[in-house]
């Protein structure tokens, strides 16, 4: 169940050329903590490529290069994560919500603590 969700286009900073960023759902699951919470996980991956280049199309090639791939924890219709999600598909998020401390970061609105480099 790969969708777009959206195709918007952007002068790139580098080569002053324009570029499509393209942000895709790759899957959704319905998800039930060890506390009992109910969430939905939506993952997204994201393209960005030359306006020149043609379109990805899942439908044809399923090897398309993601440059990002990351997953949100929905109650209801609402993000209960803002910015930037957890870094890889459900099954990464579902290990990390396991952990209670996590699970509380979520509800308290502090989302994912991404390490800095």
């Amino acid at each position: 169940m790969i969708k777009l969700i959206s195709k918007t286009k952007r002068k790139n900073e580098f080569s002053g050329g324009y570029n499509n960023n393209y942000c895709f759902l790759l899957e959704t699951e319905k998800y039930t903590s060890s506390t009992g919470k109910k969430y939905k996980l939506k993952t997204f991956g994201y393209i960005t490529q030359d306006v020149k280049m043609s379109e990805p199309n899942f439908t044809i090639n399923t090897n398309v290069d993601l440059y990002w791939v990351e997953t949100k924890v929905f109650k209801g219709n609402k993000s209960l994560i803002e910015g930037s999600g957890i870094p890889g598909h459900i099954k990464k998020a579902k290990k990390w919500l396991n952990k209670e401390t996590n699970e509380e970061r979520i509800i308290n609105g502090k989302g994912y603590r991404h390490k800095s480099t």
